[in-house]
């Protein structure tokens, strides 16, 4: 159990690692963009943040179901700096009006899916008051995730600043994102131990796909450039 469990992370880890120098690499070549690529950056390296204190948790101190751990804070740091991301972009192509029109438009989606979603929960299933502040925690992961799938849908049909590949790279990310996190918060409501289960490899593949849209991103960059050169 130990071996699939640190397996499983370590495999995790280094799709972290490569995506986070993948995007690292994207930052320093952007121009623009280069603040939305940069909170990417934060946003994936401090999911690594998370995978090593929830690896400390396990293997080292022992606990198995490490539900109220410091690993939540950096995972749901991760999120934030996700959408961060996003709107840095709305706010250098559209403007603060319309930046501000879609936090509100996001902001109540999120509200009010995170405020069914819980009712349903609560209907359905049975916890203490205690577990119960936990599985809010992690009922607000896919929650979150389907702000960013809104946010991104936005861009797809709006924003002409990046390519096609590169947007659907970044939402087949969020929707990977948002089944994992769905089957993991499944899997928390039913007492089920989620050490080395199918999900981390959703996870893993998610990222990679975000390196996929940097690695993209940065192809776009260097044609823009030597078009430029041969221009001049």
């Amino acid at each position: 159990e130990s071996l699939r469990l640190a397996g499983c992370g370590a495999l995790v880890f280094a799709n972290v690692v490569v995506t986070s120098r993948l995007l690292f690499q994207t930052y320093r070549k952007a121009g623009e963009d280069s603040l939305f690529w940069l909170l990417l950056f934060l946003a994936v390296s401090s999911s690594a943040g998370g995978i090593l204190v929830e690896g400390y948790y396990r293997l080292v101190l022992q606990i198995d179901f490490p539900l109220q751990s410091w690993d939540n804070l950096f995972y749901m740091a991760s999120l934030l700096l996700s959408l961060a991301a996003f709107v840095s972009l709305l706010w250098q192509r559209r403007g603060a009006y319309f930046c501000f029109k879609a936090l509100f438009d996001i902001t109540l989606l999120l509200i009010v899916v995170f405020a069914v979603s819980w009712d349903y929960i609560r209907m359905y299933f049975v916890f203490s008051n205690e577990q119960a502040l936990t599985n809010m925690l992690f009922l607000a992961y896919p929650v979150m995730d389907l702000g960013l799938l809104f946010g991104i849908a936005r861009f797809y049909f709006q924003f002409k600043g990046f390519s096609r590949l590169v947007l659907h790279c970044l939402l087949g990310s969020v929707i990977l994102f948002f089944i994992a996190d769905t089957a993991f918060l499944y899997d928390c409501l039913v007492e089920v131990d989620f050490a080395g289960t199918w999900y981390h490899m959703l996870w893993g593949m998610a990222n990679l796909l975000i390196a996929l849209a940097a690695s993209s991103r940065q192809g776009e960059y260097a044609m823009v450039r030597e078009g430029s050169l041969e221009y001049s």
